[in-house]
């Protein structure tokens, strides 16, 4: 992903202001916003983006930037939790884009809803694998879907350490 570099810190502080509910703001009613109305629209990937001087941005980066005074260049400003509305300091964290993938949900079409399994009908077996830089590494296979479950929970703990998703640790 390529990003857009923010604005100044500067600019941002002047023309926006983070709420007690972790939103962005509008400070002044520029170009007919309403001072204090929230900043920005909902993206189809579920992030809220502004548009300053005829460009977009997401909002969680320029929060984390107005927050912290470090402007996240071309690292990734990851949701821990996964709710991309969430922009509370304790949900943001800087990270590489291959950690921030290790932080990824489960994906849609995963039809036994757990991360790393598939059922095999050859073998009559759940399958248990995980990703890592790349490599696929198998994770055995298993006669009941839990022991497969805790195969990959053990294998995300110890390859993606913090970045593991919390539902993945239940």
């Amino acid at each position: 992903m390529r990003f857009i570099n923010l604005p100044e810190l500067k600019l941002l502080n002047e023309r926006f202001y983070i709420c007690e509910h972790n939103k962005l703001r509008h400070k002044s009613s520029a170009g007919g916003v309403i001072v204090g109305s929230e900043a920005g629209t909902l993206d189809k990937q579920g992030y809220m983006r502004f548009v300053l001087n005829g460009k977009k941005y997401n909002n969680h980066r320029a929060i984390y930037f107005m927050r912290t005074g470090e402007d996240p260049m071309e690292m990734e400003v990851d949701h821990i939790n996964g709710d991309r509305l969430d922009n509370s300091p304790e949900n943001h964290r800087l990270t590489s884009r291959k950690q921030n993938g290790r932080n990824r949900a489960l994906n849609k079409n995963n039809k036994l809803g757990v991360k790393g399994v598939y059922w095999c009908k050859r073998d009559l077996v759940y399958k248990a694998f995980i990703r890592v830089d790349g490599v696929k590494i198998n994770l055995g296979n298993h006669n009941q879907l839990e022991s497969a479950k805790s195969a990959y929970k053990l294998a995300a703990k110890k390859y993606f350490g913090e970045f593991v998703r919390s539902e993945d640790n239940e």
